[in-house]
């Protein structure tokens, strides 16, 4: 009886090579996985918007603005409690940039130096404010032939975060093809279909501002301007959101 058992598992075995791969294989099993990668990066962002949420007049109880340049790190975010109970890091860095809205380009800090034991600088009537949340494009979820974030991560790009333009992942372009003259615009999913129907791929995507891309940020170590773009990691996912 007991051989009988084994033949028949191994038969069963054996049949089970013989049957096709379910068609919806990648959105059960691989596109998860992905989303996996965008949810860690979307959760913290949104985190760091509740933070400027409530250093903001009046939840604040200031007449300007309690937050200032620079890291917000997860740490500070986990324990005010704007991430969820049990958030694990992904990995991903947020930053607050306060820049000029009279410099060219938005290419200029409101200030070089915005000590904390002063009114914060972005308060400024000059200033409009970046956060910013970044992070390398995991060699897994790019294209083998182009390098580009592949469909999965796409896909899930779309199925988390839905078709804005303050989301996607970075490209290099050139300067004259944005208002800004930056060389860098975020692009999501919407877009790169866009992209592909209008034969066009620097036209599509919102510019980053030209500080974001190539200056530096005080108590940062890590930044979009010596991560994003380099050899080691030619594509970031980028949550940017302004504030005035």
């Amino acid at each position: 009886m007991y051989i009988w058992v084994i033949l028949a598992t191994f038969i069963t075995i054996l049949y089970s090579f013989n049957l096709a791969v379910r068609p919806d294989m990648r959105q059960i099993y691989v596109e998860p996985q992905a989303e996996a990668v965008v949810t860690k990066l979307v959760v913290q962002h949104r985190g760091a918007m509740k933070y400027i949420k409530y250093n903001t007049p009046p939840l604040n109880n200031k007449n300007a603005v309690s937050y200032y340049p620079g890291e917000i790190s997860f740490d500070d975010l986990e324990e005010y409690g704007y991430l969820p109970y049990g958030f694990q890091p992904g990995g991903y860095t947020t930053l607050m940039y306060c820049l000029k809205k009279s410099s060219s380009g938005l290419s200029q800090q409101i200030s070089a130096s915005c000590p904390g034991n002063q009114p914060s600088c972005c308060s400024n009537t000059d200033s409009i404010n970046y956060l910013v949340t970044f992070g390398c494009v995991p060699n897994r979820w790019r294209d083998i032939k182009t390098g580009l974030p592949n469909t999965d991560l796409l896909n899930a790009m779309q199925n988390v975060v839905g078709s804005g333009i303050d989301f996607g992942y970075t490209e290099t372009v050139k300067a004259s093809t944005n208002k800004l003259g930056s060389t860098m615009v975020i692009r999501g999913r919407q877009a790169n279909q866009e992209q592909g129907n209008s034969g066009s791929s620097e036209t599509y995507g919102v510019a980053v501002p030209k500080y974001i891309v190539s200056g530096s940020l005080a108590g940062a170590s890590r930044t979009v301007a010596n991560t994003c773009g380099k050899a080691n990691c030619k594509y970031c996912l980028m949550y940017m959101s302004p504030f005035e």
